[in-house]
């Protein structure tokens, strides 16, 4: 059935592809929800599955070597979601992630670290340390053990509570 909600879930995936990785941040103030972790957490794929619930997600990626956009500050802070996991678990998702790109000849945009343990380390860090000056942001949601829909059902459940409150 075509209605309300059917557009809302179309606007929704739209708004999804379009604000992956940072782009388009002009338009977060827009958005219900800016995920932020490290790369290969899964940041896309949950904006995806969020936006079948008719919410706007953009997402971002946290590095220490990277500044933070100048638009995060300029958006609703409390729109903020921080997804992290055991680092053990995102160099293996990296090792799987660069082994695809090379068995389909891909070119391999990474950097030589993005593979070593050290640097997701750091990574994890740094990302925790941005927790604890920003309570205002939701999270952060473990998704080390979940699966996409399970850890969804967490942010759905935060963006609720949130809400309320």
């Amino acid at each position: 059935m075509i209605d309300t909600s059917f557009f809302n879930r179309v606007e929704a995936a739209k708004f999804a592809q379009q604000h992956i990785s940072g782009l388009n941040s002009e338009d977060w103030a827009q958005a219900d929800v800016i995920l932020m972790g490290p790369s290969r957490v899964g940041k896309v794929s949950i904006a995806s599955f969020l936006a079948q619930s008719g919410l706007k997600a953009a997402t971002m990626e946290c590095r220490p070597d990277t500044p933070l956009p100048v638009q995060l500050s300029d958006t609703s802070a409390n729109k903020v979601l921080v997804l992290e996991m055991h680092p053990n678990v995102l160099l293996r998702r990296r090792k799987n992630r660069v082994e695809e790109l090379r068995s389909k000849s891909a070119p391999i945009l990474f950097e030589p670290s993005y593979c070593e343990l050290a640097t997701i380390q750091v990574e994890t860090d740094y990302l925790n340390s941005l927790v604890k000056r920003h309570p205002e942001w939701m999270g952060p949601v473990d998704c080390t053990h979940r699966c996409l829909e399970d850890t969804c059902g967490i942010i759905l459940g935060k963006l609720r509570e949130h809400d309320t409150n």
